[in-house]
């Protein structure tokens, strides 16, 4: 059993080995982890490393499987990983070498400094 679960990769050490290999692969901003409902909801609302991806026209690897609801997602600079399914680094290549797409610069407007205190003084 244990052999089984190493070889479909679902141990933590499979997993830092093969991140590992990933970021010296590519440069990534940051690879978001959620562990937790707290951390979890702090990633999913636009998180400090999420507006560095998008503003710095970086791509990012997180787990957080309700990114792609949000108008920044695009598939070809953000890739989930879903560790629910045993393949769930098959992608990372391909993803890797497709090139950044730019995000419009409308909805880049929409998470500036500016736009926000907008947001707030309207409330």
């Amino acid at each position: 059993m244990n052999q089984r679960i190493k070889e479909i990769g679902t141990t933590p050490d499979i997993r830092i080995r093969q991140l590992r290999r990933l970021l010296n692969a590519k440069p990534i901003v940051c690879i978001l982890e959620s562990h937790s409902g707290l951390t979890g909801l702090i990633i999913e609302n636009a998180s400090v490393e999420i507006m560095e991806a998008m503003f710095l026209r970086r791509k990012l690897i997180t787990n957080n499987i309700k990114i792609n609801k949000h108008d920044y997602y695009n598939p070809n600079n953000v890739y989930i990983i879903d560790y629910s399914k045993p393949d769930f680094l098959e992608g990372i290549k391909d993803f890797l070498e497709k090139p950044f797409v730019p995000i419009d610069e409308n909805i880049l407007k929409s998470y500036s400094v500016e736009s926000w205190i907008q947001r707030f003084i309207r409330q």
